[in-house]
């Protein structure tokens, strides 16, 4: 037997196909076993191969001959869709299929969530492919219904979700219609697959060019990232100093006659092994297992490391934002809101190509209507002058006002703005008085000389809003105000 076993080791090539999954799926409990007594570096003819190599800490793989294809030409254009809320995203995506020409796939490690997301959705024209496991069904719900047990082309239906026991090793069979959609959210851990691994595998499933690839993710909102050979390093550090620290903890425990509470051992088993007298050393297998989740956590800093992290793998970036970031204003000074506020209009101003989706534009009409005042110095002083102002809604005010001093109209115009507010129903007696009075304090005069006899249909003439006829008290005649156009047109 002996004999055999040597024999199999001298003459047989041995290949270890994906050999990033050691370090990348420290979940499965027993994916080291191949490591166990060095079986792996007994074969004296091997290779290990990956698309996605992960960099091992045991000095042996660097001795190995090491071959690497490159591609002048880049793989795609990954877009990449940036939201503090990625679910809502996805659910914008599910419920406007007409997005997609074909069929899409989602690439989301969270059987609740893609659950919850067809809930959400309503829609039925979907499958979810999972581990088949009583958890999940659980999990699942009564979306349990739309599980599948193997992905096949012919049963594929226009949204297909897949945990990440899809994301490589197999190939996804479709034409060049199809999406593909990776989904990551920094509130749930699991979901923060690995980009230059599991990311980079799942966006290239699909064996031809697809419609499209959007990456719809959120970030920590850190700056910068360190590279792989940095958090390596760190990690070895620390590691070498907690064992150190726990062998002479277990050497004092000898010397005193006390007893290991065990607290020190329970910190470093993760990353260590223990032989008969329970002195530990590194197990780098298990350690690299660490350094690869540390690793690849970071990419998720912020937008900028996630773009970077994708260049960096061949891959052309697009940016989308689905949404303005949520403005703070608890404990935040009207200024400080403000700020906030303006800094969002530039960009959107700047960079308009970035909000296509309709999310967008909803919450600056939102902002439009909520900040009146700052919109309107958006509109009469514009931006540069409100920074100078230092986001002042006061000192806003009193500039709005001495421009429109120079100008009765604009003046007019700004105390409509104050006087009638969205959604509110006003009588057509009301609004006649109240143009009356407004008339004669800034002296419009009709084209005969005379001041302007006032009529309610004027207030929907001048471009401030938009109006529909309606009743006030159930009797009266009046209007309501629809829609704030915040256009103050100069008077000539």
């Amino acid at each position: 037997m002996i004999k055999k076993l040597k024999w199999l080791l001298d003459y047989f090539f041995l290949y270890v196909d994906e050999h990033h999954c050691f370090a990348t799926e420290p979940f499965r409990n027993d994916i080291l076993i191949p490591f166990r007594g060095d079986w792996v570096w007994k074969f004296k003819n091997r290779a290990f191969g990956s698309a996605t190599p992960f960099e091992y800490s045991d000095p042996r793989f660097a001795n190995e001959q090491h071959y690497k294809l490159r591609y002048s030409e880049t793989f795609g254009k990954i877009t990449i869709v940036n939201d503090s809320k990625p679910r809502s995203v996805l659910n914008y995506m599910l419920t406007h299929p007409e997005m997609f020409p074909g069929r899409v796939y989602i690439f989301f490690n969270t059987v609740t969530e893609s659950g919850e997301a067809i809930r959400a959705s309503g829609i039925s024209d979907v499958n979810i492919y999972c581990r088949d496991e009583e958890r999940n069904m659980v999990n699942l719900g009564e979306e349990s219904k739309y599980f599948q047990a193997h992905p096949i082309e012919s049963e594929y239906k226009k949204f297909n979700f897949f945990s990440c026991r899809y994301n490589e090793g197999w190939d996804l069979k479709d034409d060049e219609m199809a999406t593909l959609i990776l989904v990551t959210d920094v509130s749930i851990p699991h979901s923060l697959i690995g980009i230059p691994f599991k990311g980079y595998q799942a966006v290239g499933r699909l064996k031809v060019s697809p419609h499209k690839i959007y990456h719809i993710t959120n970030n920590f909102g850190a700056n910068g990232m360190q590279s792989f050979k940095e958090v390596q390093a760190n990690c070895i550090y620390s590691a070498n100093k907690y064992i150190v620290a726990y062998n002479r903890y277990i050497e004092d425990c000898k010397t005193d006659g006390m007893e290991a509470d065990g607290l020190l051992k329970a910190m470093i088993t993760p990353f260590s092994k223990f032989d008969a007298d329970n002195v530990a050393s590194i197990n780098t297998y298990k350690h690299d297992q660490i350094i690869c989740t540390k690793f690849c956590k970071q990419h998720y800093n912020s937008l900028a490391t996630i773009e970077a992290t994708w260049k960096s793998l061949n891959y052309d970036v697009d940016i989308q934002m689905f949404d303005f970031t949520p403005i703070i204003t608890t404990k935040k000074t009207s200024a400080e809101i403000n700020k906030q506020i303006i800094d969002q209009v530039i960009e959107w101003r700047e960079h308009p190509a970035k909000y296509n989706f309709q999310a967008a534009n909803a919450t600056m009409v939102k902002y439009k209507a909520d900040f009146e005042l700052l919109f309107q110095a958006i509109e009469i002083l514009g931006v540069n002058e409100i920074i100078t102002l230092n986001y002042d809604d006061k000192a806003m005010k009193n500039a709005l006002i001495e421009k429109s001093n120079k100008n009765q109209e604009a003046k007019l115009r700004l105390m409509l703005i104050d006087t009638f507010k969205l959604n509110n129903r006003y009588s057509k007696k009301e609004i006649k008085q109240t143009l009356q009075r407004l008339y004669n304090q800034f002296n419009i005069q009709a084209h005969t000389g005379n001041i302007k006899k006032a009529k309610a249909e004027d207030l929907n003439s001048m471009g401030l809003f938009e109006m529909r006829e309606c009743k006030v008290n159930k009797t009266e005649n009046g209007f309501i105000i629809d829609k704030l156009c915040y256009t103050l047109k100069k008077a000539a």
